[in-house]
C-alpha cells in the first residue's frame, strides 16, 4: 500500500510519506471496526472520530489529518486507482499537507475488505 501510495505521489511531484505505527494501529482499528460492524464511516462504532482515535494512539503533536476509506477491493492497488479517481480522496492521497501514513485492511465474515489509510503531519511514530 505504501509503495502504491507513494508511486503516485511521485508522479504527480510530491515527496513520499513515510510509514508511521501509530497511524498504522489506528487505521487498522478502524477497519477492523468497519469490518465487525460491515459499515463504513468515518465514524467508529463507539462514536469516535478520526481526531479521537488519533489521540488515543499516542501520536500526539499532529498538524494536520486526513482519511480515506473503501469497501470490497481485494489489493492495495485497486483500492488506490479508485481513491483517486474520487476529488476528495485524491485531495488526500496528493495533499502536500500530510508527511506521514498508516494503513489498515480487515474483512468481515464475508470476506468483504474495509480499508482505511490515515495521513497526519507531525507527531511521534
Amino acid at each position: 500500500m505504501l509503495a502504491s501510495v507513494n508511486a503516485r505521489r511521485s508522479r504527480a511531484g510530491l515527496r513520499a510519506l513515510t510509514f508511521c505505527a501509530a497511524l498504522n494501529e489506528t487505521s487498522q482499528g478502524h477497519s477492523n471496526d468497519q469490518a465487525a460492524a460491515k459499515s463504513l464511516g468515518h465514524e467508529g462504532t463507539d462514536g469516535s472520530s478520526l481526531t479521537q482515535r488519533v489521540d488515543a494512539s499516542g501520536l500526539g503533536r499532529w498538524t494536520a489529518l486526513g482519511e480515506n476509506l473503501a469497501r470490497g477491493f481485494t489489493t492495495p492497488e485497486a483500492v488506490n486507482r479508485a481513491l483517486m479517481a474520487s476529488p476528495v480522496h485524491r485531495a488526500n492521497l496528493l495533499s502536500r499537507l500530510y508527511t506521514r501514513v498508516g494503513f489498515g485492511a480487515a474483512a468481515d465474515e464475508t470476506g468483504v475488505l474495509y480499508w482505511t489509510q490515515n495521513f497526519s503531519r507531525g507527531g511521534t511514530c
